[in-house]
């Protein structure tokens, strides 16, 4: 995943080129994880892992008795993240058995994050079982930010009241009180 992630990043910073960026989706990836450590850190993520060998069963994790030595291998990102969740949800995906967040909306810092969807309430999610369900139609919540280019220094989240959004919260956006439509 994390070679997925630095490929992904390079192509990302080489499209915008030192422009806005969003960097949004399903990123099977946690809080906390590598993955994210590449997309926010803007440093260097080093992972450590056993490569595989002729004979090895990467379906079951089976390996040869004598399993070869761990290798090192270095990420660099080539461009600095931050989220539009600050902090991130506790979860964008909720089953039985599975509670997490794997959706992101990345921002580079040309941004400026107004406001955040609030996550379903666990309650309402959980009376049928898990994602999806009757009610909720997909295994991953909806992840959504309203956005301005230029805003506060660096990224960092509004909090004067000189926009439209001032007198909203900037952790949740309720969509009933918004007569704009979002396309």
């Amino acid at each position: 995943k994390l070679r997925q992630a630095e490929l992904c990043l390079r192509r990302a910073a080489a499209f915008a080129r030192g422009g806005p960026l969003v960097f949004c989706g399903d990123l099977n990836s946690m809080p906390g994880s590598d993955v994210l450590a590449l997309c926010e850190g803007g440093v260097a993520v080093r992972h450590t892992f056993t490569p595989m060998r002729e004979g090895d069963d990467e379906e079951s994790g089976a390996c040869e008795p004598e399993a070869a030595p761990p290798a090192v291998e270095t990420f660099e990102p080539p461009l600095r993240l931050y989220s539009a969740y600050e902090p991130p949800p506790a979860y964008t995906t909720l089953t039985d058995t599975f509670r997490g967040c794997l959706d992101h909306i990345l921002l580079t810092r040309h941004w400026r994050c107004l406001a955040t969807l609030d996550m379903i309430d666990e309650a309402d999610i959980l009376a049928e079982k898990s994602l999806p369900s009757s009610r909720f139609p997909s295994d991953h919540m909806p992840v959504l930010a309203v956005l301005s280019l230029g805003g506060a220094d660096a990224g960092e989240r509004a909090t004067n009241g000189d926009d439209e959004w001032s007198d909203r919260s900037y952790k949740s956006y309720d969509s009933a009180q918004d007569d704009r439509p979002w396309h």
